[in-house]
């Protein structure tokens, strides 16, 4: 997210804190484990139909992870601080860099609640299917507050949770021992799950039907989160868009370790043990600590997208084994048994059609280019080759590529037919970090997945909204230019979708082709959330005749693409095929016959 992005975030985030206030009137109360909590409903429409939504923000589900907290697993919140507790707002979001005029602090641990309407009529019990959601924001950035799951909760009879968790140093600071072994931000997600299963039964949700779903590093979180033995029961199936755990998502060059040692120094905690330094950061006031947690990430771009400093370690508890070569290793039958977690559950995963898009901003300004009068980029195949090469080669293998790995590269993303002109040379900066960073990837995921029992789907998303996040240049736009987060509006919901106003558009802007695919979108989802299949219990073909989402298999590699109008040829076979067989075949084999000639 740029900072550009980022400030329309904000925008939001205020925005809908006002919004609770306008419904204040109209709170409920649910009794629960943790105390009584006092939320509020809303009406809201979908193509000319009013539904009602629940709504119970900021809920405090850890404790604050600050003092002698800081840098360890994070703990429950068994009793919450008041009675009851009155959750019409948003919760502080975590620190982070970008993030002026949000109310932030290192107490941010807190997820909100989005339901339909119960039926009032006594006795009657509901037991709705629940849908957890996992920002993205690369590990640093993002919040939960954005994500108004109203729509998708009430339109489609399920409940929605958002929830935050640490960032950047205070969520994955690693001393590589036992005294900091990092990863707090994946064990906030945990625990967030353990207390929607033991609470959720409250608001009518069903503990034993629990979804987890999320975009970029939510999409890589949703996948460290399926492999984790201690989630084992706690979720039911999951759903990884736009992110697992390849590329960027790993450690790897001791980076993680590097930067952490550059927090700890900065706030004058340089010891010669790393038990004296957990001390020393421990007991550091808490404004101290977030000003040099954001001030160690900036500037946020250009990003090092080789060595990032705050993404998830192998701790040897929650992350197991070394990631780099584990998605590879999930083809083998006997490997599998060793991640049950993952293999018991229904799955999905999918990319978007321009979802390389996310990383261009950093190309541009590693390699000193700007638009021109026409908004396009006069980058060069020289560029392409120095730049944008070395960099993704890095990112996929984890060492320094050899000679023959980057002329290769190089080689089969060369536009043969037009080396100078700028819209392919675009086009092929977008390919490289598409295929090597979502398609390859999550293919690996999708067939490490399929080895076990449990259906596995595969989705393209080729929708472009009214507007994005991160637009391509006036030469690449069209209807099926889906960049990264492009379909994050359509799966809440035009109307409730904070996102549609951090954008600035409204919903004069959606086309009716827009309205069907947000609305088939839900569908898919929720259906895969109730029944472990996207087909079922509601029918797609009330929206798109004859359509009907195949399940992945090994061989064919069936996968659905999400496009402007759907029908029964929207499915396909062995999506993005020569790119699976480039980045997950051909460049490993490639560096590992040629190591030898290493570039330095």
């Amino acid at each position: 997210m740029s900072s550009e992005i980022f400030g329309t975030v904000i925008t939001i985030s205020l925005l809908a804190s006002v919004r609770a206030f306008l419904f204040d009137d109209a709170r409920l109360h649910v009794h629960t484990g943790v105390g009584e909590i006092a939320g509020y409903t809303v009406d809201l429409q979908f193509e000319g139909t009013v539904y009602t939504s629940r709504q119970f923000l900021g809920i405090p589900y850890a404790e604050p992870p600050l003092g002698d907290k800081r840098f360890r697993k994070p703990t429950m919140m068994t009793k919450l601080p008041s009675s009851p507790f009155k959750a019409y707002t948003h919760g502080p979001v975590c620190p982070q860099p970008l993030a002026s005029g949000l109310n932030t602090s290192e107490d941010c641990l807190f997820l909100n609640i989005y339901t339909p309407m119960p039926t009032m009529n006594g006795s009657k019990t509901h037991s709705w299917p629940v849908m957890v959601f996992i920002h993205g924001g690369g590990f640093n950035i993002g919040f939960s507050n954005i994500y108004d799951g109203s729509v998708l909760s009430a339109m489609n009879h399920v409940i929605v949770v958002t929830i935050n968790y640490r960032l950047g140093p205070l969520g994955f600071f690693s001393t590589h021992d036992q005294n900091a072994p990092g990863n707090y931000g994946l064990w906030d997600q945990h625990l967030a799950l353990q207390w929607v299963q033991n609470n959720i039964g409250y608001f009518g949700g069903d503990p034993d039907t629990i979804t987890i779903f999320g975009e970029s590093a939510g999409g890589s979180s949703v996948v460290y989160q399926s492999l984790f033995a201690g989630n084992k029961g706690l979720i039911k199936r999951a759903i990884a868009q736009s992110g697992t755990i390849a590329g960027w998502a790993v450690d790897r060059f001791n980076s993680s370790f590097k930067g952490s040692m550059n927090f700890a120094h900065a706030l004058g905690c340089n010891r010669s043990s790393s038990a004296d330094m957990m001390v020393c950061l421990r007991k550091k006031q808490s404004s101290d600590i977030s000003s040099t947690a954001v001030s160690v990430q900036l500037p946020f771009f250009p990003s090092n997208n080789v060595n990032r400093s705050w993404i998830p370690v192998l701790d040897h508890v929650f992350v197991k084994t070394e990631t780099i070569g584990l998605l590879s290793k999930l083809k083998s039958t006997n490997f599998v048994s060793n991640f049950s977690t993952f293999t018991d559950i229904e799955f999905m995963i999918g990319a978007n059609s321009y979802d390389g898009l996310v990383y261009i901003p950093d190309w541009l300004l590693f390699m000193n280019v700007t638009s021109d009068a026409s908004g396009e980029y006069p980058v060069t195949i020289e560029q392409i080759k120095d730049t944008v090469v070395p960099r993704i080669a890095q990112t996929v293998l984890g060492e320094m590529p050899t000679q023959s790995v980057l002329d290769t590269i190089a080689f089969e993303y060369t536009p043969w037919a037009d080396r100078t002109n700028t819209t392919l040379l675009l086009k092929t900066m977008i390919d490289i970090c598409t295929d090597s960073l979502l398609y390859a990837p999550s293919l690996l995921t999708a067939r490490g997945h399929q080895r076990g029992t449990k259906n596995t789907y595969m989705y393209k998303f080729s929708v472009a909204p009214p507007r994005s996040f991160m637009p391509p240049p006036p030469s690449l736009l069209g209807e099926r230019v889906a960049s990264h987060t492009d379909e994050l509006v359509f799966l809440f919901g035009f109307p409730a979708s904070g996102l549609m106003q951090a954008l600035d558009f409204t919903i004069a802007d959606v086309t009716p082709e827009m309205l069907n695919v947000s609305k088939i979108m839900m569908r898919m989802w929720t259906n895969f959330a109730i029944s472990g299949s996207p087909n079922n219990p509601v029918s797609l073909e009330n929206v798109y005749p004859g359509l009907n989402w195949p399940e992945f298999g090994t061989e064919s590699g069936q996968y659905l693409d999400i496009e402007p109008r759907m029908s029964a040829n929207s499915r396909g076979e062995r999506l993005a095929a020569r790119a699976d067989r480039f980045w997950n075949t051909i460049v490993p084999d490639l560096q590992a016959s040629t190591r030898g000639n290493i570039c330095l």
